[in-house]
């Protein structure tokens, strides 16, 4: 639920201090490969919800319904239908 994702987001948001950090010491490489280890991964715990947020919002902001339907089909597609129980009822039907 609203828990998992703000959990998500603290994830990231450490994954992404710690690679700042690596990169201010000078260590490149290690923050190359702290990125790949990522890429390896599961990819939904680095979901990042405010990115994703402001890419319908910006979509709905230009008027371009064929790119919100497009993102929102992906997130249904990759995300949602992933979810248990209440959350995978909060989806909106095409």
């Amino acid at each position: 639920g609203r828990s998992r994702v703000r959990g998500m987001e603290a994830t990231a948001a450490v994954d992404e201090a710690v690679r700042e950090y690596l990169l201010f010491r000078g260590l490149a490489r290690t923050a190359a490969a702290l990125d790949a280890e990522l890429l390896r991964d599961d990819h939904y715990r680095r979901f990042r919800v405010a990115a994703v947020v402001h890419a319908l919002f910006d979509a709905v902001r230009r008027g371009d319904v064929r790119h919100l339907l497009a993102q929102w089909s992906h997130l249904e597609r990759g995300f949602f239908c992933r979810l248990s129980g209440g959350g995978a009822r909060a989806t909106v039907p095409a």
